[in-house]
């Protein structure tokens, strides 16, 4: 189980994301190459041609921006920024995709009515990330964020780009917010 708790994973075993059909062909794009196979035979990746969304298209985009990242036991790719874990995530077979981050910081239940405020207030005044906590079974309080978006037609790598620095730099303005709000009285000496 991840650090998020359960959930759907859809039909992620061997198959890939995309399964789908071009000219009664199989194709998988694996823009990381710079190509595209179809029945065998490989294509130029156009990167303002939406394409299905794949791990290995995550990976070079981690890649071509310099950031370190591992894969989970669960196989899902994840990173760390600012000491926040994050976690990118192709759901329902790639017909969704989300970003998933949580603070490195765990509140305790004296703290859940402030806490639940500060995320209140958050989601309130914002459309991004969607801020939420969880109260794990020894009482500590977790905090996390996630921004989902439907990819059922594909992705541009412009578009991915997007999504990926939208859920990398609102999730911290948000954990910023918290450490703001909450100070950790060690980091402070």
């Amino acid at each position: 189980m991840s650090i998020f708790g359960s959930r759907d994973r859809g039909d992620v075993g061997s198959s890939p994301p995309f399964d789908g059909e071009a000219s009664g062909q199989k194709r998988q794009a694996t823009p990381a190459t710079g190509v595209s196979v179809v029945g065998g035979a490989q294509m130029p990746v156009d990167p303002d041609f939406p394409a299905p969304i794949t791990t290995e298209r995550l990976q070079a985009w981690m890649r071509d921006n310099n950031y370190n990242f591992f894969i989970d036991s669960d196989g899902d790719l994840g990173g760390l920024w600012d000491n926040r874990i994050f976690h990118f995530l192709i759901l329902g077979n790639g017909s969704a995709f989300q970003v998933r981050g949580q603070w490195n910081r765990f509140g305790n239940m004296d703290k859940l009515e402030d806490m639940l405020n500060a995320v209140n207030d958050w989601n309130a005044d914002r459309i991004w990330p969607k801020a939420y906590l969880r109260v794990r079974d020894d009482g500590s309080i977790v905090t996390c964020t996630d921004i989902t978006v439907p990819l059922d037609a594909g992705v541009t790598e412009p578009q991915l780009d997007l999504q990926l620095r939208c859920g990398l730099a609102t999730s911290a303005a948000f954990f910023d917010s918290l450490e703001s709000q909450f100070p950790d009285s060690l980091a402070r000496r």
